[in-house]
């Protein structure tokens, strides 16, 4: 029993360490592959959401070029996917939607 409540205290402990590191890791992240599909459906009339995909119009900045901005973080993305400016619309997405073209669009970046 001592080896059991050992082996717990010592993964609750772990887990929290890497809680405060990274504290973002706590939530579950966005699946970039269904933020593409996204981007497909509903931002490439305006963006280029890829190498080579989509449509650059003035005002909507290609993907990849988002990613790169060293000014870009997730928070960021997530703000103005929920609140939108214009000359972009609101596409009323959902939670999961953002947290999907989020981790889409940061999947862009330059490693």
């Amino acid at each position: 029993m001592r080896t059991a409540n050992s082996k717990l205290q010592l993964l609750v402990m772990a887990l929290s360490v890497m809680l405060l590191a990274r504290p973002e890791a706590a939530f579950a992240a966005g699946n970039a592959q269904a933020g593409k599909t996204l981007a497909a459906q509903w931002c490439q009339s305006c963006h280029i959401i890829g190498p080579g995909v989509g449509v650059a119009s003035d005002g909507a900045p290609p993907f990849e070029e988002v990613a790169a901005d060293p000014a870009t973080n997730e928070d960021g993305l997530r703000a103005w996917l929920f609140d939108p400016h214009p000359p972009m619309p609101n596409l009323g997405l959902s939670q999961r939607q953002i947290d999907d073209l989020t981790a889409y669009i940061l999947s862009l970046a330059p490693q």
